[in-house]
């Protein structure tokens, strides 16, 4: 019973389980641009690019009558390539492993494609993923960036998430969300459930406590090897 109480205890000292925690989570039922849980700020990024809170459903959100934030005024045609969209400023200050999920709608005439970028400083934007939303008036659920192996993103107080529109891979100009229709500038950009997750940055022991361990440890040899003789 010593040994195992011994045992217990240094295991229970040495380990530390990650709990996955929302750092920030909109879902603009309020119909606003304010953080719902967690800490952030979210804004529209694009001189005239203009905003709006649209009563919503189809996406993930739990609500019976939800909203979802939705942009228009995108840039005119072969221009302005990822420079109009979202931008959410998210401290990961004490967490690691972080993801961000969102769930998108485009109108038909929307840019087909958007980019998902981060910045270390909160202002010089990485393309981290190509996002395709190939269907305009239904909901994308669930896009998921996992920015876990990105080095600087975690525990990070500046760290800043966009998405933008942005040309068809390859190309210099966009493709509409629906093949059927062309790109237009009055095209409409949605976006619901928007979080960011992670898990607390385990704590590292004090050297007491490994002292502490190393001698219960030694507690525990001792007491078996008088047990053996």
């Amino acid at each position: 019973m010593f040994k195992t109480t011994l045992i217990a205890a240094a295991l229970s000292t040495a380990a530390l389980a990650a709990q996955a925690d929302t750092l920030a989570l909109w879902n603009f039922n309020d119909l606003d641009a304010t953080v719902d849980q967690g800490a952030g700020t979210a804004l529209v990024i694009g001189g005239s690019t203009t905003s709006s809170f649209v009563s919503d459903n189809g996406s993930t959100d739990p609500a019976a009558t939800g909203s979802s934030w939705s942009i228009t005024s995108f840039p005119a045609a072969g221009s302005g390539d990822k420079t109009r969209g979202f931008q959410f400023n998210i401290s990961s200050a004490g967490f690691e492993d972080l993801v961000f999920s969102f769930d998108n709608r485009n109108s038909n005439t929307a840019a087909r494609h958007a980019v998902v970028q981060y910045a270390l400083d909160g202002s010089s934007f990485v393309d981290a993923a190509l996002v395709t939303t190939d269907l305009g008036g239904v909901f994308f659920n669930g896009r998921m960036i996992d920015l876990s192996m990105v080095p600087g993103t975690s525990n990070n107080a500046n760290l800043a998430i966009r998405i933008v529109s942005t040309f068809a891979p390859g190309t210099g100009d966009y493709t509409a969300a629906n093949s059927n229709n062309s790109y237009g500038t009055t095209g409409t950009m949605r976006l619901d459930m928007v979080s960011l997750s992670g898990s607390a940055i385990a704590a590292v022991p004090e050297p007491g406590t490994y002292a502490l361990l190393l001698a219960g440890l030694g507690l525990v040899g001792a007491a078996a090897r008088r047990r053996r003789a």
